[in-house]
């Protein structure tokens, strides 16, 4: 198996410049949310229709009409409907034209996070929501079904809530290891506890990734912390960062990499004053267990099917799906990397590349995307 550290060195600088966004963040923190945005007042029909989407694709999200929304990192917001494709940028309300997440808003709605804040588009027109700075005080939270979880910046220590009211912003507790991650690493250009990835279990537990500190689970009364390092850092060096934690359908969590698979305990037990999670490994991917097998890869993004089918995004080694004990692997192109992988309502897998482009798979073929796809 053929991987690359240096890649997902790369793909991890992404996210640095993203520190200059945390002080605008920080500095509005305590303002009211949800004023519309300036540039969307008065624009009863916001975006132009373009013939193809841009090239530095990012993520995928079907709504429940079923349309296509994609989000890059430099040109925007695209609506994909049939053959029109509608581009969104700035100069149509949009709060940033780095769209890093969309996802529904409970109501009908989207929340489409960019570089320069989250916005909530109606269909009709943007408004921007604005984050209320809780800091460290997670007390009057509890985790609930209709709770959204956000990353605003995934350079900082703020995963954002919203609660289909306000925008809240938060900082996860003191870390461990974060002391001696400091003492090792003086001059690092990023905060080793920035969120990189938030996933909420089937029991209602959220769960945060971090970029060098590991994992941590919250139930509502305390967290609890899991660091490995070879979660975090790849073999061929670089750090990785906690990009992906998925719980399949048998309740085994699959975190970053394809060597094993997590059983949780619901207890925690505590050391050096900080409460520890409590788990056993089972086996990953079939021939993934050492460093040079072909089943052996860093995964950020992950999706399941119903059936229990896995897919996995593995930067330059592609798209792997895991089925019935096979593994049967996608690639795109020399140097082309899986960043985020999705599956929609009819089973058709997207791919966001970052800079090459949204691909499908058509039969057996990772295919860019045309409006003639669908």
């Amino acid at each position: 198996m053929s991987k690359k550290p240096l890649a997902w060195r790369i793909a991890g600088l992404v996210i640095v410049p993203l520190l200059i966004v945390s002080i605008y963040l920080l500095a509005r923190a305590q303002r009211p949310l949800a004023r519309p945005a300036v540039a969307s007042e008065g624009i009863s029909r916001p975006g132009h229709v373009v013939s193809e989407v841009g090239t530095d694709a990012w993520c995928i999200h079907q709504d429940t009409d079923g349309t296509y929304w994609l989000g890059c990192t430099a040109s925007g917001l695209y609506r994909i409907d049939g053959q029109e494709i509608t581009n969104y940028t700035e100069a149509d309300g949009l709060a940033g034209n780095n769209v890093r997440g969309i996802t529904g808003d409970g109501s009908g709605g989207l929340l489409i996070t960019t570089s320069k804040g989250l916005s909530r588009f109606d269909g009709q027109r943007f408004s921007l929501l604005e984050p209320v700075d809780y800091g460290d005080d997670w007390s009057s939270l509890k985790p609930g079904p209709k709770q959204i979880w956000l990353i605003l910046d995934p350079a900082r220590n703020n995963p954002c809530l919203f609660d289909g009211d306000k925008l809240i912003s938060l900082h996860l507790p003191p870390t461990p290891g974060l002391e001696e991650f400091r003492r090792r690493n003086p001059n690092v250009g990023y905060d080793p506890a920035g969120v990189y990835t938030i996933h909420t279990d089937r029991s209602g537990n959220v769960w945060f990734g971090t970029a060098s500190l590991g994992a941590c689970r919250w139930d509502g009364h305390e967290f609890s912390w899991l660091y490995e390092d070879e979660l975090v850092n790849p073999p061929g060096g670089g750090n990785f960062g906690l990009r992906s934690i998925f719980e399949d359908r048998d309740g085994r969590f699959w975190i970053c990499n394809t060597r094993q698979r997590f059983v949780f305990s619901a207890d925690s037990r505590g050391e050096a004053g900080f409460q520890q999670l409590v788990y056993d490994r089972e086996p990953g991917l079939p021939d993934a267990a050492t460093d040079n097998a072909d089943n052996f890869s860093y995964f950020a993004s992950v999706a399941q099917d119903p059936d229990g089918s896995l897919w996995l995004a593995c930067g330059t080694d592609g798209v792997w799906q895991y089925a019935a004990g096979q593994v049967q692997k996608y690639l795109i192109g020399d140097g082309v990397f899986a960043m985020t992988v999705y599956r929609d309502n009819a089973a058709r897998t997207w791919v966001g590349t970052g800079e090459h482009g949204l691909y499908w798979l058509d039969g057996e073929t990772l295919r860019p995307f045309s409006p003639d796809s669908l």
